[in-house]
């Protein structure tokens, strides 16, 4: 390791990104994954947007929290019926 560093022609951010580029990894019980592969298989859609569809449904119904459509629009929440 040296003593000193330059960063004098360092540019900022040039290995971060935006945090809304970040995605968690969910797990789903094995069951629950074959379920809805086939799901999207049947239906021709990805299995993301099967799963973002279900999941937004349930917040819809539990009526806690309300998704304006602004902040759908931004997580990419598409309006499927299931």
């Amino acid at each position: 390791m040296r003593d000193e560093y330059d960063f004098s022609k360092g540019k900022p951010g040039t290995y971060s990104r935006d945090l809304k580029d970040l995605h968690f990894p969910i797990y789903l019980d094995p069951k629950l994954e074959e379920y809805y592969k086939k799901m999207a298989q049947k239906k021709n859609e990805e299995l993301s947007t099967i799963i973002n569809a279900i999941t937004s449904k349930r917040i819809r119904l539990s009526g806690i929290y309300t998704l304006s459509p602004t902040l759908i629009s931004r997580l990419g929440i598409i309006k499927t019926s299931i």
